[in-house]
Order: C-alpha cells, then sequence, then structure tokens
C-alpha cells in the first residue's frame, strides 16, 4: 500500500486535518517525501523538473536533509533489531509495544557504551510487559 494511502488511513491525518487539534503548533509541521501531498502541515520537496529556483533548490536540501537522517536511523534500527523488519502482528497495540521495547533496548545500549548485540534474554526482559510468557519462542 502506498505510503500517502497509509496516511489517509491514519490517525494522525484526521488530527493534521481537523483545525480544532491542536495537535502541532502553528510553527510545527511535518516532513513527508514527494510522494505526498502538500499539506499546511506536512512539507514536501518541490519536483524537480530541471527548472528550480535556487530558493527551491534550498527548501529541498533543507527538507531532505532531515528525512535522510531519519531514514538512516530507521535503516540502522532495521539491521539492528531483525525482528523489526519481519514484524508480522495483528494487535497495533502489541506492535507498537514490540517497536518500543526494541528503541528503549537501543537507547540503553548507546547509553552504557554496548556493543549492538543484545542477548536474547534481555530483549525478552524488556518485551516481558508487553508479551504473554506462551509467545516468548
Amino acid at each position: 500500500m502506498h505510503d500517502q494511502r497509509v496516511l489517509r488511513r491514519s490517525p494522525l491525518f484526521k488530527k493534521l486535518v481537523n483545525p480544532d487539534e491542536d495537535f502541532l503548533l502553528p510553527d510545527e509541521h511535518i516532513i513527508g517525501d514527494g510522494g505526498y501531498t502538500l499539506m499546511d502541515t506536512l512539507m514536501v520537496p518541490f519536483r524537480n523538473t530541471g527548472n528550480l529556483t535556487q530558493q527551491q533548490r534550498r527548501y529541498n536540501t533543507s527538507v531532505c536533509r532531515p528525512r535522510a537522517r531519519i531514514e538512516h536511523c530507521h535503516g540502522k534500527s532495521f539491521s539492528q533489531w531483525r525482528r523489526l523488519k519481519y514484524l508480522h502482528c495483528v494487535n497495533m497495540d502489541l506492535a507498537v509495544d514490540h517497536i518500543m521495547s526494541c528503541f528503549v533496548l537501543h537507547n540503553f545500549m548507546i547509553l552504557n557504551g554496548e556493543e549492538a548485540r543484545v542477548s536474547l534474554t534481555l530483549l525478552k526482559l524488556c518485551l516481558c510487559l508487553t508479551l504473554p510468557v506462551s509467545n516468548w519462542n
């Protein structure tokens, strides 16, 4: 499913288009890639058809730089926690808890100077509140 379609079906989209929601401050925006449609709250780069002005190119650079960093972090996370790449959950709350657990472990390891390896026991300990014991395989 295309990212734009996923966005339109999400609770986030409803908050972004509802003027009564105070989801973002007036000077805050979400950054998306060129596959998304420009919105008041969603910044996307200009399409480069070869005739962008210098100001438009600078804008594209300023929008794409943080996106590239975020995508780099996602790639690093998916390589460190391969389970994230193949996460098959029907229960959304369980999926969110699983992803958060991986990032809690990731941050713990960074703060403690640990290598990018973690034992299965530590991962199970972090997930103990989100997974029933019968799912610890």
